[in-house]
């Protein structure tokens, strides 16, 4: 977790006070969120237990395990040029601003969308997800084998 104490002496180290114990509940059903608005040397936990699953946004990503890395670098190689003058503070910053702009856009183009996945099918009851589960292990010994007692089992 992160640091929910923050001492004013520098020679301490933020450190984790606030935790919580469950059992038999599913971290899919669970969260902690820090609140920093205020403005102390604690930062309070709020802990969310829910009877449906709790979705969260995915993280941005410029790159995914299908990024194209040699399309990515010709974009690179396309886009990228070294004729700016890098004399004052303003020149460096708008330089420092065009190659990320020109490395995100590269990276935008050479990465494919993630799939949309389903959110409705989260919220299955473990019981019936341990009968699908159930089921096509099923389905896959008798693909396997194809004997009749296997197909019983399927069926």
């Amino acid at each position: 977790g992160t640091p929910s104490y923050w001492p004013s002496d520098v020679n301490k180290t933020p450190d984790l006070l606030d935790f919580f114990i469950t059992k038999g509940i599913s971290s899919l059903y669970t969260q902690a969120i820090s609140k920093l608005d205020l403005s102390s040397d604690h930062t309070p936990v709020i802990a969310t237990i829910s009877a449906s699953v709790i979705t969260t946004p995915k993280k941005p990503s410029l790159y995914n395990a299908r990024t194209n890395w040699d399309f990515f670098r010709e974009q690179l190689e396309t886009n990228y040029q070294l004729k700016w003058p890098l004399k004052t503070e303003k020149d460096i910053d708008e330089a420092i601003n065009q190659v990320t702009c020109i490395i995100q856009e590269a990276a935008f183009r050479s990465t494919p969308k993630p799939k949309e996945t389903n959110e409705a099918n989260v919220n299955i009851p473990l019981q019936v997800r341990e009968k699908i589960a159930e089921k096509r292990n099923s389905r896959r010994a008798w693909h396997r084998s194809r004997h009749p007692n296997d197909k019983t089992v399927y069926n």
